[in-house]
Formats: structure tokens, sequence, C-alpha cells
């Protein structure tokens, strides 16, 4: 009888651990997606504005 809540009692701890460890994966691959997607927004925004920017001089010559 005693098995039954040592075991009751290891299982929760082993999930809370599991859990805490997906979170903060979750978190890191949340903030790298961020920051990857305002890397790419941004790289995009000056590729966009280059590319105006080079229309612009060759539509002028």
């Amino acid at each position: 009888m005693s098995e039954g809540p040592i075991r009751s009692d290891i299982q929760p701890r082993r999930a809370t651990e599991v859990s805490k460890r997906m979170s903060l994966t979750d978190r890191a691959l949340r903030i790298g997606l961020w920051i990857g997607g305002f890397a790419v927004g941004l790289m995009f925004s000056l590729g966009v504005a280059e590319g105006i920017h080079r229309l612009g001089e060759h539509l002028q010559q």
C-alpha cells in the first residue's frame, strides 16, 4: 500500500520538471522567433528601400 502514494508523489515532480523545461524551451523559441522575424522584416524593408532607390536612379538617367 505504501508503494502507491510514493509513485504518485514521484510522478508529479517529474511532470513539473518536464513542464518547466518545456516552458523554458518554448519561451526561448518564442524569443528567437520574434528576433528572427524582426531581423527578416528589417532586411526585407531595407531591401525594398534599396530597390526603390535604385529604380529611382535608373528612371532619372
